[in-house]
């Protein structure tokens, strides 16, 4: 997942999308950070999420919800999208 694409899902995912502030895409190569209403977050390209505590990473019960929350919203986007032709796959005598 591209950096852009994973920005696309925090913010389609996300409550109040409005609110998310303070986006770090360059401190890392798999991962962008971001703050939403107070809390840190770390997600990697596989929508791992973490909350940022100092310099501690951690998987509590908010970056929990946020994770599956990525994940339910990266799972009805691909539904969306139509495969284009090459990803299609093609019946036997075509």
């Amino acid at each position: 997942m591209t950096k852009a694409q994973l920005v696309e899902v925090i913010v389609k995912a996300m409550p109040h999308p409005d609110q998310i502030s303070a986006w770090d895409l360059d401190g890392e190569e798999q991962a962008v950070r971001f703050s939403w209403r107070g809390v840190r977050f770390r997600v990697s390209n596989s929508l791992f999420c973490e909350t940022v505590e100092g310099a501690m990473l951690s998987g509590g019960n908010v970056a929990i919800l946020c994770d599956a929350l990525l994940r339910l919203t990266a799972y009805e986007l691909r539904k969306e999208t139509p495969q284009s032709a090459d990803t299609v796959p093609q019946q036997q005598g075509e």
